[in-house]
């Protein structure tokens, strides 16, 4: 089988599937990601493809959500709780026990520096912000984000209740190395060392019930189960406001401090039909595997907050009612419920931990031919908090499958990925030409106002190694 017989039958095949259906980004594993193959697996700087890879600036937004659209470029300049997604699309009335997630990342100017055959040692740079929502009624939250005389009356029973948002910017020095180069098998190394600054995180959680009657909202009593609202910003009347991502980005606050890290493996099998290597050839400029192998754990450690503010609001009224006058984007539930004659507010304040968004990422690559480019790559992600867990946020499990063709110069790559939480299918597009990296794991939502959301884009300075001596 030809070269040119196989890209015909990737263009009429994969990329007619991935049109037709709809999330990882699948470029991270790319050989030629560099810096931002770091931030999947730390082990990835070493013996990379390039001498020095600078991240000029580069954006990465995954979210799902089976309520609500979710948008692109914005976020809650300021969470207060039950904020956050926009519910004037997409809303599914009566969604008992919602689901939503929202990962926005950018990162800021960074570098990998291969300064060795066998080290290699990185700055990285980014910020973060991540919310999810679990077990919350779809409609409850269209009532709060909109007019209440659109939506009709209904009653909501939110047990195990769970919102958490946390934004972050993180410094890692990344240091990584070659433990095992034989004839046939390789091994790397690598951790990234972090500081934390925290910038403001939310929490809340326990149970909620009520209903929406003519237009007013009914909070049911809850004397033995409080609602329970933590807040870093110790404000719990602060508007919410949408404000641009990238400025927030450089709004370098230090309400909160921490340290953690990633670390991670990678493993390679070199048969002889991969492995062929001539004398003039710079080894560590071509690939020479025929499987990799690779595991990481992400964002270990915590952010600690000093004097966040804890609210536990007891309704000691089964007639409870916040006025539809009250409810829109301005005034949000906690603050309408703590102001309330009918609830009881016992207010705490103290340090506090809020856990990073653990995840265990494994991934197989494999060269479909020996002799081109053509690879096959099956990567899995999975939280390891759960949204029982006390101030953290969760990830989002899923598995994706990228067939990619990689050249020096050029990459194309197609993921199709399965979210587990949502039992969501979708896939995309992204391609690298030299410095510039673009696309979406979920095409759809380029579009469209659709319930899973990805889109990236990255400008780097690329020095690649030789590929003579």
């Amino acid at each position: 089988m030809n070269t040119k017989f196989l890209k015909v039958l990737f263009v009429l095949f994969v990329f007619p599937m991935m049109l037709l259906s709809q999330t990882s980004h699948g470029f991270a594993f790319d050989n030629y990601s560099g810096i931002y193959g770091v931030t999947a697996n730390p082990a990835n700087s070493v013996d990379s493809k390039y001498n020095i890879h600078v991240n000029v600036l580069s954006y990465n937004q995954l979210g799902t959500s089976d309520f609500g659209s979710l948008t692109n470029f914005q976020l809650e300049a300021s969470p207060n709780g039950f904020n956050g997604l926009d519910f004037s699309n997409n809303n599914e009335d009566g969604m008992t026990d919602g689901y939503a997630f929202g990962h926005y990342d950018i990162m800021l100017p960074s570098v990998i520096w291969n300064f060795h055959e066998n080290f290699a040692v990185g700055l990285v740079s980014r910020y973060r912000s991540i919310f999810d929502y679990n077990n919350v009624r779809g409609d409850l939250l269209q009532v709060l984000s909109e007019d209440p005389e659109q939506t009709d009356d209904f009653t909501f029973d939110n047990q195990n209740l769970n919102n958490t948002a946390h934004s972050f910017t993180e410094v890692g020095l990344n240091l990584s190395a070659v433990v095992v180069n034989s004839n046939y098998h390789f091994v790397k190394f690598g951790g990234t060392i972090k500081y934390y600054s925290g910038e403001r995180a939310i929490e809340v959680r326990e149970a909620l019930s009520g209903s929406l009657n003519n237009n007013d909202l009914v909070i049911n009593q809850n004397t033995t189960n409080p609602l329970i609202h933590l807040n870093t910003t110790g404000n719990n009347t602060s508007e919410s406001s949408q404000e641009s991502f990238l400025s927030s980005a450089f709004n370098f606050s230090n309400a909160g401090s921490g340290i953690g890290g990633d670390v991670g493996i990678v493993y390679e099998y070199r048969p002889r039909e991969t492995n062929r290597v001539n004398v003039r050839s710079n080894s560590s400029a071509v690939n020479k595997y025929k499987i990799k192998i690779s595991a990481s754990v992400l964002d270990v450690g915590t952010i600690t907050y000093k004097e966040a503010l804890k609210d536990s609001i007891i309704v000691n009224s089964a007639a409870t009612v916040v006025p539809s006058n009250t409810i829109n984007q301005n005034n949000n539930l906690i603050a309408n419920l703590i102001g309330n004659d009918n609830t009881t507010n016992i207010p705490r304040q103290g340090d506090v931990k809020f856990a990073l968004p653990r995840s265990l990422h494994l991934n197989f690559d494999y060269i479909i031919l020996n002799d081109n480019n053509y690879y096959i790559n099956l990567n899995y992600i999975k939280s390891l908090n759960t949204a029982t867990d006390l101030y953290a946020n969760t990830q989002m499990d899923i598995v994706t499958l990228t067939p990619r063709y990689e050249t020096r110069k050029f990459s194309i790559y197609l993921p199709v990925s399965l979210a587990s939480n949502t039992g969501k299918i979708t896939a995309g597009l992204g391609a690298r030409y030299g410095p510039v990296t673009i696309g979406a794991a979920a095409l759809s939502s380029m579009f469209t106002n659709n319930k899973v959301s990805h889109l990236y884009f990255g400008l780097s300075i690329p020095l690649m190694k030789d590929l003579y001596r």
